[in-house]
């Protein structure tokens, strides 16, 4: 999934003097709207592209942790890779599987609904692999609150 960002310009009706700018990041294909951030003229320090490649492999971590019942793990890939990602609990065994699969160049994020699962501290683990890059692997660790 490509997302997709437009901005329209903004000016407040209560005070037509304060203008800015409406962010919005959509699903490339789509109408939905994911997410929107309005920002006053004067307040933005920088901009960055959010269409640029990641460099390198990245899992970041999830949000929000602690969680009840569902989490956000978002992660970064240089080239395609076929990706793997599995929640453990803490005697090592397997919980759920979110993704197996080939994904294009980019960032990414998959959901855990942890529906069904006890409270206490569970593991991630992010495996891509790329025929230039090799493998990269990454554990990190998440609360499951109840």
């Amino acid at each position: 999934t490509r997302l997709v960002t437009r901005q329209t310009t903004f000016t407040n009706v209560s005070d037509p003097t304060k203008t800015g700018v409406v962010v919005f990041v959509q699903s490339a294909g789509t109408k939905s709207v994911l997410q929107s951030q309005y920002i006053p003229y004067g307040t933005l320090t920088a901009v960055g592209s959010v269409n640029e490649a990641p460099s390198q492999f990245r899992l970041e971590q999830n949000f929000p942790n602690p969680f009840n019942p569902s989490t956000t793990i978002s992660f970064s890939l240089p080239t395609r890779s076929f990706v793997s990602l599995q929640i453990f609990n803490l005697l090592g065994q397997q919980v759920a599987t979110i993704a197996s699969e080939e994904l294009g160049t980019g960032n990414h994020a998959r959901q855990w609904n942890a529906d069904g699962a006890a409270s206490g501290v569970y593991y991630y683990r992010l495996q891509a692999s790329d025929a230039t890059k090799g493998t990269f692997v990454e554990t990190k660790k998440l609360v499951l609150l109840r």
